[in-house]
């Protein structure tokens, strides 16, 4: 199938990420190596980080440890740390992936956890996922692949939503679900995929 994005960046990074949520670092190592012959390494540096968001520190810096030592010690210039600029930005991510959903969305997070709200948008759409060398597309791919990995089937759901929402098509979708077998659990990934087939068209 030809899909207008390119899909092998794509599919290296989402079985990445979805090995580094399996916490079995032969299979990060394993994908590591896979990616940076098919991947720009800024691009494999910024699905590692982003990660944490899911996984943790642990699991990011365990992945990092293997990926400077194959990268031949990769370095990215840190960002500018400016929580002005991470929650303009965050909120700009967060309604570009949940569309009509957003306002649901922020007010159950705030009446979860005012902290966990902020944190969302600031931390999560806006420091995170804001930064350069990935796009959101990219990005909600990352997650994609995480959360059918772990399957935490809520998030889940919103992010493929968010993949469609930022111009993904279901069978592209589909063709990186699949992608993460031998990582994820097969269940896992037959139910991702019965999720984003539940989606009706408007």
């Amino acid at each position: 199938m030809n899909f207008k994005h390119n899909t092998a960046e794509i599919k290296g990074i989402s079985r990445l990420a979805s090995a580094i949520a399996s916490d079995d670092l032969i299979k990060v190592r394993h994908e590591i190596e896979n990616c940076i012959t098919t991947v720009n390494l800024e691009m494999i540096y910024e699905a590692i980080l982003q990660s944490y968001l899911f996984c943790g520190f642990p699991a990011v810096i365990e992945t990092l440890r293997i990926f400077n030592e194959l990268s031949g010690g990769y370095f990215k210039e840190k960002e500018k740390f400016d929580p002005d600029n991470f929650e303009a930005r965050g909120i700009k991510n967060c309604r570009s992936i949940y569309k009509s959903n957003f306002d649901k969305l922020i007010s159950n997070m705030e009446r979860f956890s005012p902290d966990i709200k902020q944190w969302m948008i600031i931390e999560g759409y806006g420091k995170v996922m804001g930064r350069s060398g990935l796009n959101l597309l990219e990005r909600e791919f990352v997650n994609v692949a995480v959360l059918s990995t772990r399957y935490y089937e809520n998030q889940l759901y919103s992010h493929l939503k968010g993949c469609i929402n930022n111009g993904a098509g279901k069978e592209e979708i589909e063709e990186v679900l699949y992608s993460l077998k031998g990582i994820a659990k097969a269940r896992n990934i037959e139910q991702a995929c019965e999720l984003l087939h539940s989606f009706k068209p408007k």
